[in-house]
């Protein structure tokens, strides 16, 4: 029986990388698909079962706050990039609400040894870009 490999994986398997429009190809083509799989608030990402040993909440979160490793610099480069525009405002309203205790959406309160404190280094450190 043939293997078929989904469109998406086909586009990130097929890109070469070699130039810096592969690479924002890259980019987008891996955020895509975990836009599918966003909150209505924006701030977390559920793609299907983990099997992390932390709440589902903090699992949401990574999803969430993994793509921002590549997001923010892409767009503190690059902020009026057409093939982003919806992305961004999609995590910015992710930040907004994740970080508002008031929000449904709210990540949470850390505890000792939190996941939480994990991906606080991806949003902490993409913080120091101004234009996302």
């Amino acid at each position: 029986m043939p293997h078929h490999t989904p469109d998406p994986v086909k586009k990130i398997t097929s890109n070469p990388v070699t130039t810096r429009e592969d690479l924002i190809d890259l980019l987008h083509d891996l955020l895509i698909p975990l836009q599918a799989g966003q909150s209505p608030g924006g701030a977390r990402i559920r793609i299907g079962h983990t099997g992390t040993h932390f709440d589902q909440v903090a699992a949401e979160l990574e999803g969430y706050a993994r793509a921002l490793w590549g997001l923010a610099p892409m767009l503190a480069a690059d902020p009026e990039n057409p093939k982003f525009s919806g992305l961004r405002a999609a995590w910015v309203k992710g930040l907004d609400h994740g970080t508002n205790p008031a929000h449904e959406e709210y990540w949470g309160d850390h505890t000792d040894s939190d996941q939480r404190f994990v991906e606080m280094a991806a949003i902490v450190s993409n913080s120091l870009f101004p234009n996302v």
